[in-house]
């Protein structure tokens, strides 16, 4: 999605989760580091387009191992998510 709309989903979802009385959990690869639970400024941060926020991109399971060895940033794909939660 293009920013801002990707950013206002990202907000709206966790809202929700709020609402539905859980505690959300998004979930990205920081400067090499897996997160789960982003502040608001990380969010802000993932969403903003790349020339803007300088490296965020898409990590999926062909890029998971070199984001995190190479300190990159991005958001975590559905597969990804699910392999980090298994360990």
């Amino acid at each position: 999605m293009p920013y801002p709309t990707n950013l206002n989903v990202a907000n709206r979802c966790e809202q929700l989760i709020r609402e539905g009385g859980a505690i959300p959990a998004t979930i990205a690869v920081l400067d090499g580091r897996v997160k789960v639970g982003l502040t608001q400024s990380q969010l802000e941060r993932l969403a903003t387009p790349r020339e803007e926020s300088g490296s965020a991109t898409k990590v999926s399971r062909r890029d998971f191992a070199a984001s995190i060895a190479l300190g990159k940033t991005g958001g975590m794909s559905t597969p990804i998510f699910t392999e980090c939660s298994c360990c």
